[in-house]
């Protein structure tokens, strides 16, 4: 409930992965073998399936009704097959209603790659993590793609074939990111994850709140409020709104969209509970900035074409 007792009627989920570990036993290859330390943790429990039906559950437990599937590493070596089968699950009837794929733009032959990914009617933008080296609190800019002239050179692609980036940006390396988004105006950024507000000092709040500036001065970055338990498995409703009321003073409510995150997010909170966090952590809100930020955003820059993309589910 927002402050005028209303909710919103449209939850777009945009920010969520499958695993299908024991249908494809050559796939997702970075799921397996021994867990991993991670910047969040052990990604042990990461190490086994999230199907369909256990999104959808989850999914109908958010009260959302439409989502976003991000690239997750089902087939590294050729990388459309993962959105293929993606397609395939939107033609039975399921989730996702679009997707993001992955592409590694420094590739020569990148823009065959992105030609193949946009013949599926789903695809919307394109993932490449920057880097897996370090904690996100470290990263250095001369550790991501942002610096890198092939990767550089071929970024006006996206434009091309009307994709957008989903761009990995914390404190550290927000302002060399800023200037990949003013110098590709035509393309969409969407900033991961609040921006990644990991250092939670005094001067680590400072410097998420410096780099939200720079990144939100460029009109063609939008952001997504999701990764909170992910951050602090022990999140509250008062913590979230600590991160989120900086983001929607910095961007504003239509650059803003909302994501689970799931199912990293959803070893530490399920779909009721998240979505009882964004409601409280929401709350002050106009019913008009929640809708924005609820699924106006993520409809706009994901092209959901409501109800239209949801009655076709059979037929793209």
């Amino acid at each position: 409930m927002g402050k005028d007792g209303v909710k919103p009627m449209l939850l777009v989920d945009s920010h969520h992965h499958l695993f299908d570990l024991s249908g494809t036993p050559d796939g997702y290859p970075e799921r397996r073998g021994p867990a991993r330390k991670t910047a969040f943790g052990t990604d042990e429990l990461l190490r086994r399936d999230y199907t369909v039906d256990m999104y959808r559950a989850d999914l109908a437990a958010m009260g959302a009704t439409a989502s976003v599937h991000i690239e997750a590493g089902r087939r590294p070596s050729d990388p459309v097959e993962e959105t293929a089968w993606l397609s395939s699950l939107s033609h039975a009837g399921g989730p996702p209603t679009a997707i993001v794929a992955f592409a590694d733009l420094s590739r020569p032959d990148a823009e065959t790659l992105l030609a193949r990914h946009v013949a599926y009617a789903r695809v919307r933008g394109i993932r490449h993590i920057v880097t897996n080296s370090g904690g996100l609190a470290q990263l250095r800019p001369e550790d991501t793609l942002y610096v890198r002239e092939d990767w550089l050179r071929a970024v006006p692609l996206l434009a091309k074939y009307g994709l957008s980036f989903e761009m990995q940006a914390p404190p550290t390396v927000a302002s060399v990111a800023a200037e990949v988004a003013r110098r590709n105006a035509n393309v969409t950024f969407v900033l991961l994850h609040c921006g990644h507000p990991v250092d939670r000092t005094p001067d680590g709040w400072q410097r998420w709140r410096a780099g939200l500036a720079a990144l939100a001065a460029c009109p063609n970055v939008v952001v997504k409020l999701s990764g909170f338990y992910m951050m602090n498995p022990k999140e509250t409703i008062e913590g979230a709104r600590a991160i989120i009321d900086p983001i929607v003073e910095h961007f504003g409510p239509d650059r803003c969209m909302i994501a689970s995150n799931f199912p990293v997010d959803r070893l530490f909170v399920d779909g009721a509970g998240l979505r009882a966090m964004w409601d409280g952590a929401l709350s002050r809100y106009t019913l008009s900035e929640r809708t924005a930020i609820y699924g106006g955003t993520a409809t706009r820059i994901y092209r959901i074409n409501f109800p239209f993309d949801l009655a076709r589910q059979h037929q793209d």
